[in-house]
């Protein structure tokens, strides 16, 4: 399958796998998950892949050093008209 056809997955709040307060039950969903990304970034079939994670910075995740990462202010951190503002216009128009 050409890499254009393959599918955008897009996981949205990844700091709240697990609840709010990740606790221990939740603490083992969110380790599993992220376990799943770092094999993915290990599997050349998957590298196809384009992956959108969101999430609030927060010390108990950690990603490979492979994944790209973007931070994209929000909320009133955005201004009309300064990079931020114009990338995120772009994204959604397109």
């Amino acid at each position: 399958m050409p890499s254009e056809g393959l599918p955008v997955i897009v996981i949205d709040g990844l700091d709240e796998c697990g609840g709010l307060r990740h606790d221990e039950s939740g603490k083992e969903d969110l380790w599993s998950l992220l376990h799943t990304l770092k094999c993915w970034t290990q599997a050349d079939h998957l590298k196809k892949f384009k992956v959108v994670i969101t999430s609030w910075p927060e010390d108990c995740i950690t990603l490979p050093d492979s994944i790209r990462i973007y931070e994209i202010p929000s909320g009133s951190n955005v201004k009309f008209g300064d990079d931020a503002f114009k990338d995120i216009y772009a994204f959604l128009k397109s």
